[in-house]
């Protein structure tokens, strides 16, 4: 279909997590009808913010159906550094995310990482990592230091799993972000690094869902 005929869904979704209840956005582009592979998008420490449904958008139109998980419930959105990163500390010490659900054996086909944390917050070594997991990572990234990155590779090593990493020179944390520009907390965007990035995702997802079956 030509992208004239191309309309983008976007439907607030309430679901809950024990007690909590979130609100997530999903998403989905009617130029692909049917049933579609489903992405789920966990946005960054700010929460379920515009960029995390700008993204989603860009998912749909490669033909998928994207919930945009709402990772602190009620739909928060931190306004402030201090704020996100009050909210994002009990995910910090109980991980939830998307490395967690490949670490915990979740029947996922694949996972990517945009400039993530990597370290497993002392849990006991995986041993069922089901999806291919790809992570994409800013070289410089002084959030996400060289030990941490060693450690994932001999976590992933030591799992056998089927994952590749990816290191963008001169990249540091929040590349994908346009609105990164804080150098001296070490996010800022970095445009090569966010296409060439988005190219590995779409294609990772491409085997994952087709080549793989």
């Amino acid at each position: 279909m030509t992208n004239a005929q191309s309309a983008i869904h976007l439907e607030t979704i309430e679901y809950k997590d024990e007690k909590t209840t979130c609100v997530g956005t999903l998403v989905h582009d009617n130029a692909h009808p049917g049933r579609l592979p489903g992405v789920l998008l966990c946005p960054t420490f700010w929460g379920a913010e515009a960029l995390a449904r700008r993204k989603a958008t860009q998912i749909a139109r490669l033909g998928y159906t994207v919930l945009v998980m709402d990772p602190y419930g009620d739909g928060k959105v931190a306004e402030t550094r201090e704020e996100a990163n009050d909210l994002m500390m009990p995910l910090v010490k109980d991980r939830a995310l998307a490395l967690e659900l490949a670490r915990d054996g979740a029947d996922l086909k694949a996972v990517v990482s945009f400039h993530g944390i990597l370290d497993n917050g002392g849990a006991k070594p995986p041993e069922n990592i089901k999806p291919a997991v790809l992570i994409l990572h800013g070289s410089d990234d002084p959030i996400v230091p060289p030990p941490q990155v060693a450690a994932f590779i001999d976590e992933m090593r030591a799992a056998k799993a089927d994952w590749q990493m990816v290191h963008y020179g001169g990249a540091v944390h929040a590349f994908t972000n346009p609105d990164a520009a804080d150098a001296a907390f070490g996010t800022v965007y970095q445009e090569a690094a966010d296409k060439r990035s988005w190219r590995l995702m779409a294609a990772h997802l491409q085997e994952a869902f087709t080549d793989r079956g």
